[in-house]
């Protein structure tokens, strides 16, 4: 029979004790001198992280210990327990018993979640921690009017970014910025705009191809600073035209790396088993977790941050829908639900336990950070053969809608795009009725011309190299249908060109398009 969380403490406690303590140390208390609401507080917060998903042997070395501490210091309900002071006692007890730096670390964790735990018992939420970015540090020795323009700029931006991404946002807004004004400031002496010249950034791309940076990157450098420029010139100051004419350099027209169906089903299978075979509870939450995002960010086309912050109050499951909050472009948009996305999702509430805040997915009773679901993708992708990253899921379902029929528009809003151009690069990647189309266009053309026989073959029957005219105007009238079509696009077209030169050289006014 498993012993109780107190009294596996109380045999934690009493190995401390026993240790060499400077005189006149503020000892913690066994159990038995704790309140009783605080003897069933230290079982409940076990119960809670197991139901969460803790590991137990962090519970055990970690959680526990840090929470006992806590309660055998502050011998008062723990509703009256300061969740600052009260809980220093625990680490400053922790270094006087001059542990070595790993274990004060993990002590801090300890006090961290059960922290978390009293701020989940009082109705509290998650903790809020927002980071500054060190723009002294970053931004020294550049020109002050310089910084204090970027400053505005990035305070005029940031309006469009996501509270949760908004510290990565700042970060990549800086980084970027940067890099163009200190290669101008640093390293081509300017100090003012009058000071620039277009050649200084074309150096500066010539620069930054040599060292290998993608195009994609150094066209985001230019269009940023270029940005940057437009915004001093609507402030009044002078920007020569030409640097707003500076041109970007071209970039290879890369297709979505989508997933055919049968690795999709092979990525399916995998989910859907590691739910079946999971023992512990811990084990099935965390295989139903990944399994309901992975339908999500499948099914239902999320992005992963799109995923991550889902809310359950943005549930419709009896809609089989969902709503987006602060998409892309900080756009709400409905996204639809199938029969398997919604019974992952139920299955996953079912084991969801409750948390510090009302986001839908929970690891450890808080909201996913975005490196454990790409992980837990990528190690999923590694057992099967496949690299497997979240939007690759999101390019399979636009790929899968698009040759099922949808149309092109519906897909459009269904993944939150704000052009039309971003969703029909989709169908440039795998259009399943144009390659059924090529196919059985090829076969005519192979038919129609003649093969030179091998030696020693004899030549095909001369009816078999007989076209009639009739037959022709058929094809042909095919063709035309096959160009017309509104989903075509300019690879269509050079087929269906292509395919009347081939068969019907002898009827007039067929030929290449021009151009």
């Amino acid at each position: 029979m498993k012993t109780s969380a107190c009294a596996r403490f109380d045999i934690h406690l009493s190995r401390i004790l026993r240790e060499t303590l400077p005189e006149g140390t503020t000892l913690p208390c066994h159990t038995s001198q704790w309140p009783a609401e605080n003897v069933l507080l230290l079982e409940e917060f076990i119960a809670w992280l197991v139901e969460g998903g803790a590991g137990a042997h962090a519970t055990e070395t970690i959680y526990l210990p840090a929470a006992g501490l806590i309660l055998g210091l502050n011998l008062k309900p723990h509703a009256k327990i300061n969740l600052h002071e009260d809980l220093q006692k625990a680490l400053v007890f922790t270094r006087l018993r001059q542990v070595g730096p790993n274990k004060l670390k993990t002590t801090g964790y300890g006090l961290e979640k059960f922290k978390c735990f009293l701020r989940f018992k009082r109705g509290l939420g998650d903790i809020v921690r927002i980071r500054d970015y060190d723009l002294d540090l970053h931004a020294k020795g550049l020109p002050e009017w310089l910084v204090k323009e970027l400053q505005r700029y990035h305070n005029i931006m940031q309006k469009n970014w996501r509270a949760a991404t908004l510290y990565s946002q700042t970060c990549n807004f800086w980084d970027k910025h940067l890099h163009v004004w200190k290669y101008l400031c640093f390293e081509q002496g300017v100090r003012q705009l009058a000071d620039i010249k277009r050649r200084q950034i074309t150096d500066l791309v010539a620069k930054d191809v040599r060292e290998g940076r993608a195009a994609s990157t150094i066209n985001t450098h230019l269009l940023l600073w270029k940005g940057f420029l437009a915004f001093l010139r609507a402030e009044g100051y002078e920007v020569p035209q030409s640097l707003l004419l500076v041109k970007t350099i071209k970039q290879p027209e890369t297709l979505p790396k989508y997933l055919p169906d049968t690795e999709m089903i092979k990525l399916r299978n995998l989910v859907e088993q590691d739910v079946r075979e999971a023992h512990s509870h811990g084990e099935k939450r965390d295989a139903l977790l990944l399994k309901a995002a992975f339908y999500l960010m499948w099914h239902a086309g999320l992005r992963l941050a799109e995923t991550e912050e889902l809310a359950l109050e943005d549930l419709d499951l009896a809609g089989k829908r969902l709503t987006v909050r602060n998409g892309k472009g900080m756009k709400d948009r409905t996204v639809y639900l199938t029969s398997k996305a919604i019974q992952a999702i139920q299955e996953y509430l079912l084991v969801r336990g409750p948390g510090t805040t009302s986001h839908l997915l929970l690891y450890n009773h808080a909201p996913v950070k975005n490196h454990l679901f790409r992980d837990r993708l990528k190690a999923l992708g590694e057992r099967v053969g496949l690299q497997v990253y979240p939007h690759r899921l999101r390019h399979s379902a636009a790929t899968q809608l698009l040759n099922a029929g949808c149309r092109i528009t519906s897909i459009q809003k269904i993944l939150g795009h704000k052009r039309l151009d971003t969703t029909l690069r989709y169908a440039r990647a795998y259009d399943e009725t144009i390659a059924e189309e090529f196919y059985t266009a090829m076969e005519r053309v192979e038919q129609r011309l003649a093969i030179e026989p091998v030696d020693g073959e004899e030549p095909q029957a001369e009816k078999d190299e007989v076209v009639s005219v009739q037959d022709k105007q058929q094809v042909l009238s095919w063709i035309e249908r096959l160009a017309g079509e509104d989903i075509s696009h300019h690879d269509r077209q050079i087929i269906a060109a292509s395919l009347k030169q081939a068969l019907f050289r002898d009827l007039q006014g067929v030929g290449l398009p021009a151009g």
